[in-house]
C-alpha cells in the first residue's frame, strides 16, 4: 500500500525498476513495514546499508504518515492507522510511539519519487494557512526529473543521501524567492 498527501509531488516515474528495488527492501529484511520514499532533506540522520539497499535510521521503529507499507507485516504487527481521536497533527506523534512499541521499522528509499512542495498551503484546525511567497502569491513546484537527473541520481555514492537541494529543481520560481528559500531551514519550507 502506498500512501501520498496533498501537497506532495511525484518527481520521477514509479517504474518497474523501482517497484523491483522496494520489494527487494521488504524482501531482504522480514521486519521492515515502510519505506519512505521522500527526498531528503538537511539532518537526515540514516546510514545506507548495502544488505538491505535502503537508508536505516538512527531510530529504526519509527512511522510517517506517506511511503510504502507492507500489508502483511501491519497485519501481523495488528496495526491500525485509527487508533487515537486526536487531530491530524497530534495523530502522527502518537503513531510514531505507537510504532515503537510494535517494533514497526521504517527505511528510507535509496530512490526516492516524491517530495513535499515548498511552501505548500497549511490547513491546521480547519482553517487554510497560505504560506506562498510573501511579494508574489505563487504556489511552488518542482521540475519533472530528465533523464540525466535521475541517472546522476541512481548512480550516485550511496554515501550521499538523496537529499532535494541537490536532486530536484524548483520550476517556478523567481529571484527573490530562490534567494529566499536557498537561506531557509527546510523545516521552514514544508
Amino acid at each position: 500500500m502506498a500512501t501520498v498527501q496533498d501537497d506532495m509531488q511525484m518527481v520521477r516515474p514509479f517504474d518497474a525498476a523501482i517497484l523491483t528495488e522496494y520489494a527487494g527492501v521488504f524482501a531482504r529484511d522480514p521486519d521492515i513495514a515502510m519505506i519512505d520514499n521522500r527526498f531528503s532533506r538537511s539532518g537526515f540522520k540514516a546510514t545506507y546499508s548495502s544488505e538491505i539497499g535502503a537508508y536505516l535510521y538512527e531510530n529504526s521503529y519509527t512511522y510517517s504518515d506517506v511511503g510504502f507499507f507492507n500489508l502483511v507485516r501491519l497485519q501481523a504487527k495488528n496495526w491500525s492507522f485509527v487508533q487515537f481521536e486526536h487531530q491530524f497533527v497530534a495523530g502522527e506523534k502518537f503513531l510514531k510511539q505507537h510504532a515503537a512499541e510494535k517494533k514497526f521499522k521504517k527505511v528510507a528509499a535509496f530512490t526516492p519519487v516524491v517530495m513535499h512542495v515548498p511552501l505548500p498551503q497549511l490547513i491546521r484546525n480547519n482553517i487554510r494557512i497560505p504560506r506562498f511567497s510573501r511579494l508574489f502569491r505563487q504556489l511552488y513546484t518542482y521540475d519533472d526529473m530528465t533523464p540525466a537527473d535521475i541517472a546522476r541520481m541512481d548512480n550516485r555514492d550511496p554515501s550521499t543521501p538523496p537529499n532535494f537541494r541537490e536532486f530536484l529543481r524548483f520550476s517556478n520560481i523567481n529571484a527573490f524567492d530562490r534567494w529566499m528559500l536557498s537561506g531557509k531551514q527546510d523545516s521552514k519550507i514544508f
